[in-house]
C-alpha cells in the first residue's frame, strides 16, 4: 500500500489534510480531511454547497477497509457497519448510506495522487471561512478526531451538521446522538441531547419527539438550507428514512429491540 505523503502539488487545492494522527476511538492511525464547499450548480443535491469533512484509514482504501473490518477506527460501533462472515470472510448485509465507490474513494485517490496539503493544527481555524457551513463525518464518525480539532473546525464556520454513534463518550456532547433503537433514544432524550435515527417509515417517528428530516422529505430543501441536524440548535430530534445503497439490508424491526 502506498503512504500518504500529505504534500500538495494543486496550486489551489480543493482541500486540506486537517488531521493525521490516532483515531480517538481505537488509535488507529486516520486522516481527516476537509473539502471546501463546491459552487452550488456543482454541489451534492441533498446536502447543498457545504464544505465537507471525510475521516478515513490512513493508508487503506476505504473499501479494503470495510471489507477487513478495520473501518472500526473511523465507523466505531455504528450498526449500519457490515458484518464480516467469517466462512467466507467478506463483508455482508452493510447498511450504511455512504457510497464507498464515490466520495471517499475520491478524497483517498487524492490523498494518494497528494492534491490535498497538510495544514497544521493552529492554521485550521483561520482556512475555515466564516460564511462556509459544514458537515461534519461526510464520511466517518466525528468522534475519531480530538475534540480540539472538532472545535477548530467548527467554531469559526456559520454553521456545521454532526452525530455520532459515540455519543455516550464525555467528550462528544458537540453531535446529535445517532441512535439506532427507541431504547437508546430515550436514554439520550434524558440526557436532553437530540437524536438522529434511521427508520423505515414515518409511523416510526415518535410523536412529539421526532420530525422527518426535511431534506429528504421536502422538495427544494437542503441540507444547507435546514441545517436542523446542527447539534446546538433547539429543536426536535430527526428522523430519516433508510436510503442508499445499503437500504435493501436494513431491517427497522432489529433496530427497535
Amino acid at each position: 500500500m502506498t503512504k500518504l505523503t500529505m504534500r500538495s502539488k494543486t496550486a489551489k487545492p480543493s482541500g486540506f489534510v486537517i488531521y493525521d494522527g490516532p483515531s480517538m476511538i481505537d488509535g488507529s492511525p486516520i486522516v481527516g480531511v476537509l473539502i471546501k464547499p463546491r459552487a452550488k450548480k456543482r454541489s451534492n443535491i441533498k446536502t447543498g454547497a457545504m464544505a465537507q469533512v471525510y475521516i478515513l484509514q490512513r493508508d487503506i482504501h476505504p473499501l479494503d477497509a470495510v471489507a477487513t473490518g478495520t473501518d472500526v477506527g473511523i465507523c466505531g460501533d455504528c450498526r449500519h457497519r457490515p458484518t464480516i462472515n467469517p466462512k467466507t470472510n467478506k463483508a455482508e448485509k452493510r447498511t450504511c448510506y455512504v457510497n464507498l465507490g464515490h466520495g471517499p474513494t475520491s478524497v483517498y485517490r487524492s490523498l494518494l495522487a497528494e492534491k490535498y496539503p497538510a495544514i497544521e493544527p493552529d492554521m485550521v481555524a483561520q482556512t475555515v471561512n466564516p460564511s462556509w457551513k459544514v458537515r461534519m463525518g461526510a464520511y466517518g464518525d466525528p468522534a475519531a478526531l480530538p475534540p480540539h480539532m472538532r472545535k477548530r473546525i467548527t467554531n469559526p464556520a456559520k454553521g456545521f451538521t454532526s452525530y455520532s454513534h459515540q455519543w455516550r463518550r464525555g467528550d462528544v456532547t458537540d453531535s446529535m446522538a445517532s441512535v439506532d433503537t427507541i431504547a437508546e433514544a430515550h436514554e439520550a432524550w434524558e440526557m436532553e441531547r437530540r437524536t438522529f435515527r434511521v427508520v423505515s417509515s414515518v409511523d416510526e417517528l415518535v410523536k412529539g419527539k421526532e420530525i422527518l428530516c426535511p431534506a429528504t422529505s421536502v422538495d427544494g430543501i437542503t441540507c444547507e438550507d435546514c441545517m436542523l441536524c446542527d447539534p446546538a440548535k433547539t429543536a426536535k430530534s430527526i428522523g430519516v428514512l433508510v436510503h442508499g445503497p445499503g437500504a435493501k439490508h436494513f431491517n427497522s424491526k432489529e433496530g427497535q429491540q
